[in-house]
């Protein structure tokens, strides 16, 4: 029986490890990119489907592992105010 974070809370279960991942993506005119990369041909990425992985964009960058909300948010605001088209 698979339990979310608010279950396992309501009930008092503290054996729940979590690492959080971030990536960053811009979708727009059916391209991906990624917004923590500056590499050539990170404009165009692929959505693609794996069994054991599930769904995910190939060659996104992942900053990780991220230890606090804050720290997660520095990052993406960071990114976000580095974009020219916003």
């Amino acid at each position: 029986m698979r339990l979310d974070l608010l279950q396992s809370a309501r009930y008092g279960l503290h054996l729940i490890a979590l690492q959080v991942n971030l990536s960053v993506m811009e979708i727009y005119c059916e391209r991906i990119r990624d917004l923590l990369s500056s590499e050539a041909g990170s404009d165009n990425l692929a959505v693609l489907q794996d069994r054991h992985r599930g769904i995910y964009i190939a060659g996104a960058t992942q900053v990780k592992p991220l230890i606090c909300v804050r720290g997660c948010m520095a990052i993406y605001l960071n990114v976000i105010l580095s974009k020219s088209t916003l």
